[in-house]
C-alpha cells in the first residue's frame, strides 16, 4: 500500500491501510496452509514418479501420480497468481470482477477441505465492472466483505452485477447466518459513496458508477 491514504471521515482510527492489513493477515494464514498442502502434493507425487522411473517401472504404474502432481501444480499456480495479484499495487482502472474473483479463489481453496465453497457469478456474462471508487479502497471493501461473510463450512454465494450501478451481493446458501457488518467497513463504504446494506440473510454493496 502507498501509505498516503487518509483516515476515513467520521472514523479517525480507520484508514485504508489498516483495514487492508487486518484483512490480509486474516487471509494469509489459511491461504499459506493451502499453498503448502498443494506444494507438498506436487513434491510427493513427483518423487513417486522419479523413484519408479529409476526402477524402470512401466509407464502405466506412474500415470496416476503424474496426473495428481499436475493437478496439484495447477492448484498451486492458481492460488499463487491470485495472492500475488492482491499483493501488488492496484492498476487503474480496476475491474471489480477481477478483485472479487481473486478473493473468491483464495477463500474457495480454504473452504474446500471443510466442506464449504465460494461461488461467484459476474453479470452480465462476465463483463468488466467499473466503479468510481479508487482501486485500493475498492480492494479493501471487496476483501473485507467477503472475508467477514466467509465461513469455512458454509457455501458463500457472491453475485456481482454491473448492469447499472455496480452491486456486489453476498449470501450464505448453507451454514450459519451472516454476522453484523463491521463498523469500520461501513465507515469506509460511506466515505467513498457506496451504499452498504445487510442483515443475517444477505449483504449488498452498491458502488458509485464510474464518472462519464
Amino acid at each position: 500500500m502507498s501509505g498516503r491514504a487518509s483516515p476515513v471521515a467520521g472514523a479517525p482510527a480507520v484508514a485504508v491501510e489498516r483495514l487492508w492489513l487486518d484483512r490480509l493477515y486474516a487471509l494469509a494464514g489459511p491461504v499459506a496452509h493451502e499453498l503448502r498442502n498443494a506444494l507438498n502434493g506436487v513434491a510427493v507425487n513427483v518423487e513417486v514418479v522419479r523413484s519408479r522411473a529409476r526402477g524402470e517401472a512401466p509407464a502405466s504404474s506412474v500415470g496416476h501420480f503424474a496426473d495428481t502432481a499436475a493437478d496439484q501444480l495447477e492448484v498451486l499456480a492458481g492460488l499463487t497468481d491470485a495472492l500475488v495479484a492482491l499483493l501488488r499495487p492496484v492498476v487503474e482502472p480496476v475491474d471489480v470482477g477481477h478483485v472479487t474473483a481473486r478473493v473468491a479463489t483464495l477463500l474457495g481453496a480454504v473452504a474446500r477441505p471443510e466442506g464449504g465453497a465460494v461461488e461467484l457469478v459476474v453479470g452480465p456474462d462476465g463483463a468488466t465492472v467499473r466503479t468510481a471508487v479508487p482501486g485500493e479502497p475498492l480492494r479493501v471493501l471487496v476483501a473485507a466483505l467477503m472475508l467477514d461473510g466467509f465461513d469455512r463450512a458454509a457455501r458463500l454465494c457472491c453475485e456481482l452485477d454491473g448492469t447499472a450501478a455496480p452491486t456486489l451481493r453476498l449470501r450464505r446458501a448453507s451454514g450459519p447466518p451472516l454476522p453484523e457488518i463491521s463498523a469500520d467497513v461501513r465507515a469506509l463504504a460511506a466515505h467513498w459513496g457506496a451504499r452498504l446494506d445487510g442483515g443475517p440473510a444477505a449483504w449488498s454493496i452498491v458502488l458509485p458508477p464510474p464518472a462519464g
